[in-house]
């Protein structure tokens, strides 16, 4: 995520142009700065002059914060990585927080904390939201943290859902598998794969392709939500 470095590989790995996975938002804007070719992939994309693809979560992520709340849940917490929060508040980040203040609950660091991103540190933060006012619903930003937050629970002796509701940002195959399956959220890869196949073959003929596109996801309720503790 260090646009320093990214330059220097980019500088030396002469390409026609260039595919950004889940860029951050200082790496994604000196892609845009460049003469060649890019295509964003996932990544702070939003208001870049670059082709690109992500999938639109926010209306997913509404629904899932709003069905936390019709079961009684308060203290909402998205544990989300760093490159969604810095420099500033990514789109989803920020509609979290909307959507949490839409229904009257106030909002601070405790519902989007900052964390460092090592596995301890991942530990560390998850032990300092339950040592005081534990949350009763937690979203997870990926399928890996979503595991890794699992396990931790099971050294803790928390049970979801019945200690805390879980939703995953993202999908994952084993989600399914799961039992309970993993509440999250889903979208369909074949959209942006698509749209990369035909930006590359424009790219072929000399085509200034800037195109954006948004593939809409859903929310899959699945078994890790329930009521709030104490809330039958």
């Amino acid at each position: 995520m260090n646009p320093k470095r990214v330059a220097n590989f980019v500088n030396k790995n002469k390409a026609d142009a260039w595919v950004v996975c889940a860029g951050s938002r200082p790496v994604l804007e000196w892609f845009s700065k460049q003469s060649f070719p890019v295509f964003g992939l996932f990544g702070r994309v939003v208001n870049l002059p670059i082709a690109s693809s992500r999938p639109q979560k926010i209306p997913a992520l509404r629904e899932a914060v709003q069905k936390l709340i019709s079961l009684g849940h308060r203290r909402i917490v998205f544990m989300s990585r760093s490159e969604h929060r810095k420099p500033t508040l990514g789109v989803q980040e920020q509609e979290f927080l909307n959507e949490i203040e839409a229904h009257g609950i106030p909002t601070g660091a405790y519902n989007l904390p900052d964390w460092k991103e090592t596995r301890s540190g991942y530990r560390r933060a998850i032990d300092s939201l339950f040592a005081h006012t534990p949350p009763t619903a937690i979203l997870i930003d990926t399928s890996l943290l979503m595991i890794a937050a699992l396990q931790h629970f099971t050294r803790l002796g928390i049970q979801s859902p019945r200690d805390v509701s879980l939703i995953c940002i993202d999908p994952d195959l084993s989600s399914a598998w799961c039992d309970p399956s993993i509440s999250h959220i889903s979208y369909d890869s074949s959209p942006w794969i698509r749209h990369v196949i035909r930006w590359a073959n424009n790219v072929a003929y000399w085509k200034d392709d800037r195109s954006k596109s948004q593939p809409l996801a859903k929310f899959v309720h699945g078994g890790t939500i329930g009521p709030a503790p104490g809330r039958k």
